[in-house]
């Protein structure tokens, strides 16, 4: 059983969620929380939907929980069943079950597998509701039907730590400052003045074509993917290629959100392309991809430069960020 105030037992790993708070001092601070500290600084709705899950995971025979840094994850055993991270607004509850079984169902979910860590609980769902909670109780009784696991009676107890200020979770080092920088964004603005900074495609979008798939794609954010991935990962990632000899005097810094709106699933995001559908102007030699918004499609993307976010929001939706030299 789990106390009410647990102690972390692991260091800072590479998945942690940073916090993000603005200091006009120094440009962004980020915060790196422990679960318990989510936990504890979250809405009273999630810890209510949060205590209900953990205790109907602890009634299946055998199942422990244990609180690390990161998690609170489950296991019957050596087998993996769940763990749970705090997001925003809701709970991110990673569930060890196939997520290709439960595609075209009710469930809304994202596949992590090709992520190492989450390999042994590939499939990712969000709770923000009485009805995403259920779904979730649903979908760990599949969990423990296919392991033969048998269910007692589900307990009561309020397991979410009690709400603390920042500068007491501090004081337990439970929140540590990571390190200050500037906003992604502000790089954009700070461009050299001979760059042609790129805002939306200049001509209207076509019409999305309705998908028939009921399975949504996948779609992830600047802070999402900075918390799924690391930096080491995504440079790790990144492929090279050699550019073609491009006539023209401009640069184009281009925000991945512009690209997602403006291309299909699969295509390559070229110089040619961006030019040939009016995304850069003509005279546009060169192009950097910076991170911005959300991306909700796999694309291959082959440019003269990359923010480490814009490599790891490619990587993260199945795509390839391809730096030309």
């Amino acid at each position: 059983d789990t106390a009410h105030v647990p102690t972390v037992m692991s260091d800072v790993a590479e998945d942690e969620e940073p916090e993000v708070e603005l200091d006009e001092e120094v440009g962004f601070i980020r915060y790196n929380r422990a679960f318990v500290a989510k936990m504890s600084m979250t809405a009273d709705n999630l810890k209510a939907y949060y205590n209900v899950l953990k205790n109907t995971l602890l009634s299946y025979k055998g199942v422990k929980s244990r609180l690390s840094w990161c998690y609170d994850s489950y296991n019957k055993g050596r087998n993996p069943i769940a763990k749970i991270n705090v997001r925003g607004n809701g709970l991110i509850v990673y569930l060890a079950l196939d997520p290709h079984r439960y595609e075209g169902t009710k469930y809304r979910f994202r596949d992590v597998s090709f992520k190492k860590k989450y390999e042994d609980v590939p499939m990712q769902i969000k709770i923000r509701s009485k009805r995403g909670l259920r779904y979730a109780v649903e979908l760990v009784a599949d969990i423990m039907a296919g392991l033969g696991i048998k269910q007692g009676e589900v307990g009561s107890k309020e397991y979410a730590p009690a709400r603390e200020s920042l500068e007491e979770l501090m004081a337990r080092n439970l929140v540590r400052i990571v390190h200050s920088h500037t906003d992604e964004e502000a790089e954009v603005a700070a461009a050299d003045t001979a760059e042609e900074i790129v805002e939306e495609p200049i001509v209207e979008e076509e019409p999305a074509q309705e998908e028939p798939a009921p399975q949504p794609e996948p779609e992830v954010s600047v802070v999402e993917a900075d918390v799924e991935m690391s930096d080491s990962e995504a440079l790790s990632a990144l492929e090279t290629g050699v550019a073609r000899r491009a006539k023209g005097k401009k640069k184009a810094v281009v925000n991945i959100d512009v690209i997602s709106r403006a291309f299909k699933p699969g295509e390559t995001v070229d110089l040619a392309a961006l030019i040939a559908r009016r995304v850069v102007p003509q005279g546009t030699y060169w192009f950097k991809v910076c991170a911005r918004g959300s991306l909700d499609k796999p694309l291959t993307v082959c440019a003269n430069d990359f923010s480490v976010i814009a490599i790891k929001m490619i990587v993260l939706c199945g795509g390839h960020a391809v730096k030309l030299k």
